[in-house]
């Protein structure tokens, strides 16, 4: 890419970032939009992270949405235009909807925000004067003592920035007017935990990590024997698109001996709305736009206007309300997925949470992380199976059990993960 250059993706194509370069991508068959915006936005994601800035103009239907989410959840900007000023208003309603717009203007306003970049990029940032930073603190202990989560462990920058944005949404100018704010409406403090909790999902989320997940997940399973267990993890599992996708992959893997085995993943988030929605299995129209024809046709029956997905599927896997960093590990685990979690903490809470996955995985269990997080640079705990997609595999070795006590969390509420059940068939 170079400045001061437009380049205009031909029809029939994807496009995405690839380092720094813009690549083009054949057209897959059952998408629904063809060139899709949120593949541009979410590789933009991945590459600049905080520096990336997505814009969402006049378009139909809701593509871009997602994408855009993906660049608030690293940290970036998203700038949409007034639906009402658009001749197609789909695309910025549903970004508005999605609540990840930072900025949305007018196509006048839109032209001097992206010409003062710098400015416009300083704003954005948390400010850093001591009186600033106590009326954070404070708010950050009125989220802690109001929801019982426990914020140490996170990164401050970007609670600071989420927090930013949320009393911008609220037309406050300051976080000492939030703060007063906050006070005068106690439910303010739900909704801005809510927004620490970035939750960015979708239904086979990056293709290349569930291909290379297939080729581990075939040799894990060419060691299981007819009546073994298959257990699985996923930590922040929001709103249940990435156990779903993992428990189809296994239907699909395993295809009629699927009955033979006992299959078990374990989806936890600490968001309950998010859980109610996995729970549920329906979903738009617009959260399959990804999937593939053949697996929405197979895996999901219509429902209403949206699409349930089947019960067999919604049966390998339980949802429960769980703090990674609070309450004890799931064990005996073949698998945990743990995606773009870890970014949000502290680098001595990250380290804890890859022992805490090496302690709850099998001998050879696989380990699958975000794009942007990894297990350690020749980690003792982990081998790499996959570098480019973030996929580990456990090395021998014990680990001792994590101490999970929280600031804030009170006894007797840890949740205790359920233990395998026994293989009677293997003991005789």
């Amino acid at each position: 890419m170079r400045a001061d250059h437009v380049y205009v993706c031909p029809p029939g194509c994807h496009i995405e970032l690839v380092g720094n370069t813009l690549s083009l991508f054949p057209r897959d068959a059952s998408a629904y939009v063809s060139p899709s915006v949120d593949r541009l936005f979410r590789s933009q994601a991945e590459r600049y992270g905080e520096s990336a800035i997505g814009v969402i103009l006049s378009g139909s239907g809701q593509d871009g949405s997602r994408g855009a989410a993906a660049i608030h959840a690293a940290g970036g900007t998203v700038i949409v235009q007034l639906p009402e000023e658009a001749m197609q208003p789909g695309m910025p309603e549903a970004a508005i909807r999605a609540g990840v717009a930072d900025l949305i203007g007018s196509g006048d306003q839109i032209v001097t925000w992206l010409n003062h970049i710098e400015k416009l990029k300083e704003e954005q940032r948390p400010e850093a004067s001591d009186a600033s930073a106590r009326t954070f603190a404070e708010l950050f202990h009125l989220v802690a003592e109001a929801t019982n989560l426990d914020l140490e462990q996170y990164k401050e920058n970007t609670l600071r920035r989420q927090s930013i944005r949320r009393y911008r949404s609220l037309g406050l100018a300051s976080p000492e007017q939030f703060l007063a704010h906050v006070r005068a409406h106690p439910d303010e403090l739900q909704l801005l935990q809510q927004s620490f909790m970035i939750s960015v999902s979708s239904f086979f989320r990056d293709p290349e990590a569930f291909d290379a997940l297939e080729q581990a997940l075939r040799a894990l399973l060419a060691g299981k024997q007819p009546g073994d267990s298959i257990r699985i993890w996923v930590p922040g599992c929001a709103t249940g698109e990435e156990p779903y996708s993992i428990a189809i992959l296994l239907a699909e893997l395993l295809g009629d001996r699927l009955s033979s085995f006992d299959v078990n993943i374990f989806a936890t988030d600490i968001d309950q709305g998010a859980l109610d929605i996995a729970r549920s299995g329906v979903y738009s129209p617009d959260a399959l736009a990804t999937l593939a024809e053949e697996r929405r046709q197979r895996w999901f029956t219509p429902e209403g206007s949206g699409w349930r997905i089947e019960k067999t599927i919604r049966d390998f896997c339980v949802f429960s309300v769980h703090d990674v960093i609070v309450h004890p590990p799931f064990i005996k685990m073949d698998l945990v997925s743990c995606r773009n979690l870890l970014i949000y903490f502290k680098p001595e809470q990250q380290l804890n949470l890859i022992q805490t996955f090496h302690y709850g995985l099998n001998q050879d269990g696989l380990l699958l992380l975000g794009r942007s997080e990894s297990a350690g640079f020749n980690s003792p705990l982990f081998e790499t199976v996959d570098g480019t997609q973030k996929i580990y595999r456990r090395r021998s070795g014990t680990t001792t059990r994590p101490v999970r006590i929280g600031r804030l969390s009170a006894p007797g509420q840890a949740i205790r993960p359920p233990l395998p059940k026994p293989n009677v068939a293997a003991r005789r």
